[in-house]
């Protein structure tokens, strides 16, 4: 077996099982919902086939469905993610021309840059997760509270693991 696929696979236990063991379970407030395994659809090669991508984005949502009793929300909020993501990528600037097949990391576009990019697809995926899981307009207000304090925490725990576990020359 490759190096870096035992890797992956070591990372997509270890981010899922944070998710669902620690993060799904931390009742702090009601208002804080914090989403550490979207890292794994934000540093994703650049140049990934788009199909698979959708495809690949929506089983990981699905799965954290599956435990999460959500109704198919995170499948919905990661595929929008994905949809979206070759757009924030493009607005950013290029990474490195000569390599398409690098990761958007914190150390390949800068620290503005992948906050920047983290920031909107991360709003973008508790605006749909959120909607989704209150299903109704009424709270809207409540709700938005939910999104910005939800995405505040989230965004906070995907930078710093992206200074924790990646490497500055990847």
């Amino acid at each position: 077996m490759n190096n870096s696929i035992g890797k992956n696979i070591i990372l997509i236990i270890g981010v899922f099982a944070l998710q669902i063991l620690v993060l799904n379970d931390l009742n702090i407030s009601k208002y804080l919902l914090p989403f550490i395994y979207p890292i794994l659809l934000l540093g994703a090669k650049r140049n990934i086939n788009q199909s698979l991508f959708l495809v690949l984005g929506f089983c990981l949502g699905l799965f954290m469905d599956m435990f999460s009793n959500t109704g198919a929300a995170n499948a919905l909020a990661c595929l929008v993610l994905v949809f979206c993501r070759p757009f924030f990528l493009g607005s950013i600037g290029p990474m490195d021309m000569g390599s398409e097949g690098i990761r958007p990391t914190i150390y390949n576009i800068g620290t503005k840059g992948y906050v920047g990019y983290a920031t909107f697809l991360l709003l973008i995926h508790h605006l749909v997760f959120f909607f989704l899981d209150v299903f109704t307009f009424i709270n809207v207000f409540e709700t938005i509270l939910r999104v910005i304090v939800s995405l505040f925490f989230s965004l906070t725990l995907i930078i710093l693991c992206q200074f924790v576990f990646v490497n500055k020359g990847k």
